[in-house]
């Protein structure tokens, strides 16, 4: 769908992100996404999220996680994809890296345990994680060649230890193959670079 068919106005979308991370929306967004338990606001939800991210082209689903309205928005959508395909789905971002590295292992079971439409995440740079995960998927490497990625062994999860790149070395992104008029009003390339500072008090926007 391009932004101009959107049924969502930024006002409504607002109140929708909040509405999402409310306490009373958690415990039925556990039942419609763990549970299994139908919702018809979630599923509508999750249909049109599902619509603005997914194309039969893909190789690779990726939704990067800035906040834990965010995260609820890619798992419903991550959700619907994967009733309908079986494209592999990877998250990540600033919210995927600042929660692995502060919830207990025990967590981190339950979280792909119960998720299962999702089947990797990165934590920290993902760059070259990316990059190596295609060529994993390929078959070209395995997946503990893939650095920063947390991904199912067997019936545990595996957890590396993070590997940082200085900023200066990361090429910009290259958006020639990405049609940007599905996602914004101007063909503007849409570019953020922060390594976790807005996660920290005090640290610099």
């Amino acid at each position: 769908a391009r932004i101009e068919d959107l049924s969502l106005r930024t006002g409504e979308f607002k109140d929708l992100l909040l509405s999402l991370d409310s306490a009373a929306m958690h415990e039925k967004m556990a039942d419609y996404l763990i549970r299994g338990k139908s919702d018809a606001r979630l599923d509508s939800l999750a249909a049109k999220f599902a619509g603005y991210v997914w194309d039969d082209k893909y190789d690779l689903l990726g939704f990067s996680v800035l906040s834990r309205a965010g995260l609820a928005c890619a798992l419903l959508a991550a959700k619907k994809v994967k009733e309908k395909t079986s494209v592999p789905v990877v998250f990540g971002g600033t919210w995927i890296t600042y929660a692995a590295l502060r919830l207990s292992e025990k967590t981190l079971d339950f979280f792909f345990n119960n998720y299962r439409f999702v089947d990797f995440a990165v934590r920290g740079d993902g760059e070259l994680a990316l990059l190596k995960l295609l060529e994993h998927l390929r078959g070209i490497v395995k997946a503990a060649e893939v650095p920063n990625l947390i991904y199912r062994l067997g019936g545990a999860i595996h957890v590396p230890e993070i590997q940082s790149y200085r900023l200066e070395a990361i090429l910009p992104p290259d958006f020639d193959s990405l049609p940007l008029e599905r996602y914004h009003r101007t063909k503007l390339p849409p570019v953020n670079i922060f390594r976790q500072a807005p996660l920290r008090a005090g640290a610099p926007g």
